[in-house]
């Protein structure tokens, strides 16, 4: 009984630890984050820069990058974001696209609705095509 109540406590603390670094938003539509953004951006990303902070959670990564296409438009567009550190910022290259729902903070996040985009699959043309849909209305 020591071996099995030994395994069950092993599956318990995984299972456990793995739900504590999952990343929780509000599960918003794509016309949901579209509305709460201040800018909706396709863009490509150019250069990251680590801004560490105090404590490894004030750390925050700035990200340059090109604009490829506007959705949404800003009265003060954006020269650049920041996204954190955390299992809920979407994990950011030089060189690839992105989908930028960028709110009046700056700070992108998959909670935000930011995301990875590759333009040459189906999947990423129907979402730019449903995006350039939500800029006509």
């Amino acid at each position: 009984m020591d071996k099995c109540m030994r395994i069950i406590l092993f599956l318990l603390l995984v299972f456990l630890s793995n739900s504590a670094l999952a990343c929780r938003c509000g599960g918003l539509s794509d016309e949901e984050y579209f509305y709460q953004a201040e800018e909706v951006l396709l863009v490509q990303v150019l250069a990251t820069e680590l801004i560490e902070g105090e404590k490894d959670s004030d750390s925050k990564v700035k990200v340059g990058f090109r604009v490829l296409e506007t959705f949404k438009k800003s009265d003060t567009p954006s020269k650049f974001v920041y996204t954190g550190l955390s299992n809920c910022s979407p994990h950011i290259r030089a060189g690839y696209k992105y989908v930028f729902y960028i709110p009046n903070n700056k700070v992108v996040s998959t909670c935000t609705g930011s995301y990875n985009i590759l333009t040459h699959t189906r999947y990423g043309k129907e979402k730019l095509a449903k995006l350039r849909e939500q800029e006509a209305i």
